[in-house]
Formats: structure tokens, sequence, C-alpha cells
């Protein structure tokens, strides 16, 4: 399956209220990333990217996935600020054209799968070794029971091959992992019945590498569950390292990943309707240029159940070195965008929109900074609550939540003893509270725990901080301050308040 792209003009306008942004008036290239084949009956991932955009000035839209297969129904799919995925299930055999279409009819782009229904399989189970180790495309891998790799041995899986695991059916990779999937032929991991979830990979040391790989319906075996949201892993370990990149987990009833004391890598990748987006503990984490949308759902229905876009808890037991997340999208959930306990993280150029809770949750201990990040139509914009967390807001922009910046926690049994630090940064028209102090364990506020400057809150208790502004600022189409703006090159360092240029790093 190669990737295609065709061109879409899409009109617009802008108001300089940041919450009621509409489309740009740009145009976009789409192209659909799909495994180049699929057997009858199977669950068959497609994620649609629009290609070099800014996300900030992309529009969520609506379009429609269609196939050639006349008794396939029409998916309707939603490209969230760039990204958006479905998954089919054909049902006959051939040669099946997969279609993106827009409101008015216009085909945006195209794509072809092969749908088998005789194929060659291999089946495996059990402790795997030699030739058994090698997984191509030249037959579908058929994974009956559990298997397992030695330590020392290495798993490697070519482009193209399709991996079929059973009801519940785990991995336990010991020794090394390549998973070299191609755009043009994808890894797939998915079930042998898509109404019987199968289980997960698991990594308990050695170093491992997935590049464009697919993984759906995996992360059902609830013998394995773990960890903040007691789901199990679709992929996770402890003590190894392991790389990540191009890799789609979509539609999985477990957590996309789950990773203790690991170095772990996450790049170029979509994470969407899975339980949680995955959750990292005593890791050196990167995240970068990725997608976590609709957690676990987009059903619009409030239900609390430690459904994060991500979870990073406690320091790296490496070292002092900081985990980063830049550069990345979190649309829609019903818990947090991005989970901080107790870690050393670095959230650096990120769009933080849509959560029932938290877009960005600071709490228990060390250090959470967050710099050019945009979050919006959120609970909380950005919290530091309970614990001694310091968190540092700089040239930042919280706007459309109920509560803008947040100092303390929902939590009555637990109090909040850190500090949270704003610089370069704006607040604005957020139904309750643009700047909330207030410690539920006392209360009361927390007297001498915020700090502002530069930056524009209007709030009175606020207002009078150096060099902070009072107003309502205009916005751009990527959310920076016009020229005209309160705030425009007026921050600490001459830049303009709030939000920079995407991708501008410290």
């Amino acid at each position: 399956m190669s990737a295609v792209s065709i061109c879409l003009m899409l009109l617009s306008g802008c108001s300089s209220s940041p919450s009621d942004q509409g489309p740009a008036d740009n145009t976009y290239q789409y192209e659909l990333i799909a495994p180049r084949r699929t057997v009858t009956g199977r669950s068959l991932p497609v994620v649609i990217l629009a290609v070099d955009v800014n996300p900030r000035t992309t529009p969520t839209v609506s379009l429609v996935i269609s196939s050639s297969y006349p008794n396939q129904a029409q998916a309707g799919v939603k490209v969230k600020r760039g990204c958006g995925s479905v998954t089919l299930r054909p049902d006959v055999e051939g040669n099946m054209q997969v279609s993106l279409i827009n409101q008015a009819g216009g085909v945006l782009a195209e794509s072809v799968v092969g749908v088998i229904v005789d194929t060659a399989v291999r089946e495996l189970s059990g402790a795997l070794s030699g030739e058994d180790l090698s997984w191509d495309s030249s037959a579908v891998i058929r994974i009956s029971g559990d298997v397992s790799i030695g330590a020392g041995d290495m798993l490697e899986i070519g482009a193209g091959t399709t991996v079929e695991l059973g009801d519940r059916v785990n991995i336990d990779c010991r020794g090394n992992m390549m998973c070299s999937g191609t755009v043009d032929a994808p890894v797939l991991f998915t079930a042998v019945d898509p109404g019987r979830p199968w289980g997960g990979v698991w990594h308990p040391s050695g170093d491992h590498l997935y590049s464009y790989v697919f993984f759906t319906g995996g992360g059902g075996d609830s013998t394995e569950a773990l960890g903040h949201s007691g789901s199990q892993p679709v992929v996770g370990g402890c003590n190894s390292r392991i790389e990540l990149d191009h890799v789609f987990m979509l539609d999985n009833p477990g957590k996309a990943f789950y990773f203790d004391s690991n170095e772990f890598s996450l790049t170029n990748s979509l994470v969407s309707r899975c339980d949680t987006g995955g959750e990292l503990k005593f890791s050196l984490v990167t995240v970068d240029n990725c997608y976590f949308l609709d957690m676990p759902n987009d059903d619009g229905l409030e239900v609390d159940d430690d459904n994060d876009a991500i979870y990073v808890a406690l320091p790296w037991r490496g070292g002092d070195d900081f985990s980063v997340i830049r550069n990345s999208v979190f649309i829609s959930g019903k818990d947090d965008g991005i989970d901080h306990n107790g870690a050393n993280l670095r959230i650096l150029n990120c769009i933080i929109e849509d959560f029932d809770n938290e877009g960005i949750a600071g709490s228990n201990e060390n250090h959470l900074e967050v710099f050019n990040t945009l979050v919006l139509n959120c609970e909380q914009g950005i919290e530091d609550g309970y614990g001694t967390a310091e968190v540092t807001v700089d040239h930042c922009l919280v706007s459309g939540n109920e509560t803008g910046f947040r100092f303390g926690d929902w939590y009555s049994h637990r109090s909040s003893d850190g500090y949270l630090i704003i610089h370069n940064s704006i607040s604005v028209f957020n139904s309750l509270h643009n700047v909330w102090n207030w410690d539920m364990h006392l209360d009361a506020p927390r007297p001498e725990r915020i700090s502002i400057d530069y930056s524009i809150v209007n709030d009175p208790q606020y207002n009078d901080g150096a060099g902070c502004l009072t107003g309502e600022p205009v916005f751009n189409e990527d959310y920076t301050l016009t020229e005209e703006s309160i705030g425009y090159q007026a921050a600490e360092d001459g830049r303009s308040i709030g939000l920079l240029e995407w991708g501008e790093e410290e």
C-alpha cells in the first residue's frame, strides 16, 4: 500500500477569542496509511494524516472513509488538527479501494488494500527458536498460544507481516526485537477474532525497535492488568530500551503501553481509542511529533476511570535527566491530557484540548516545566496539585477552560505544598477562573504558592505582578498575539507574552 496524497481547499474565518477559532484558509494534503493486506473478517486500521501542517491552524473536520466494496458501510471520521483514524472490517476477497471523502463528495486521498481469504499460515506457540524467530510477509503469522523469546535471541519481523493473535494470547520477549515495517508495507498486529481481544507484548529486558507498526484489538488479558488504570498494556516492559517510530495503536481495550524503569522513545506516532494512552514509571521518556486522540473514545459521556492520554510517574532511575514531551497533540479524553506524578518532565510546544479533567496535571514531587504550549477546553488547564511538585509555566496560553491555572487539588485528604510559577503566559476567556488558588485539604487558599509575572491573567489578585498587563488580547490564527494586541513584544525576554511560533523551543 502506497501513501497517496490529494489536496483539499478549506475556507475559514478567524476570531480574537482562541476558543472560537474556525477552520484555516489553507490547502491540506492528506495521506492514508494502512496495512497493504488483510484477511477477510479481520480489523483493518486506517490512519489519516494531513501533511506538513501547523496543528494550531489546522481545524477539526468531519470526513468519510469509503470503500469500493458495496456491502461496506461508509465510516465517518473526525480528523483532529491534522490526524484521525478508523477501523474497517472487510469481508469480501479482492482489492479494496479505500477513499477519503469530504462533505461535498470530493475524493481527498485513495489507497488499495488486498483482502484475502485463503493464505499461507504459520502457526506458532510456546518457546521460539531457530527459524521461528524470523517472521515475514510470505505467510500470516498466527499465534495460537502464548509464545516466548529467550534472552540473547532476536525476533525479526519483516515489512508487510501480518501477526494474528488468539484470545488473550501474549508474547514474552526476553531477548531483542526488530520489527521493521515501512510506510508502503506496515506490520500489523491484530486479533484472529475481532470480538476476542489478544493480550500484549512484554519486554522484560533487551533492546527493541518498532517502525511502521499497527496494533489493534490488544490488551484484553485481565490477568495481566497493571498500573494506574488497571488494564493490560498492548506493549510493555521493564529494564529495557524501546523505540517506537511511526507506530499506530488503535482500538485496543487495554492501555497502549506501560514501561517501568525503561528508556522509552515514541516518535511520529498515533495512539487513539485505547483504555489509556500509556503509563511510564521511573523511566526516561521522549515523545516527539505524536498524536493522542479520544481516550478511551469520543462518545461525549463523562466517566472518570483514569483514562489519561499519558501518565508519567516518578523520576528516572538512571539519573537526574528530564523526560521530554514535545511537538505533540492531545485531544479528547475522560481524564487528563498529561498527568505528571512525581517525575522530572518538560512539555514543549504541545497542544492539549478537550479533556474532562486537567489538560496538564502536576503532582506529588519533583519538577514539571511547560513551555510554548496551548491548553483549550478542559476542566482545568494547568494544575499544580497535591504534594510538593514545582510547576513552571512559560510562554503558554490557556483558554476556554473552566479554570485556567490552578494551585490545589480535588483531594481533601492530600495537601498541596508545591509552587506554581508562571512567566510570560496568558490565561483568558476561562469560564470560572483564570487563576484559582484553593487547597481542598485546607478548604482555603495556600498563601504565596502562586507567582505570576509578565503575563495576562485578568485576575485582581495577580494583575500587579511584575510586567503583568490587563485587557483582552487579540490573537492570530495560530494563537500568537497580533501586532496590535496588548502583550505584543512585552514578555520579559522581549518576545510576545503567550505563545511563540509552533515548533519554537527554549
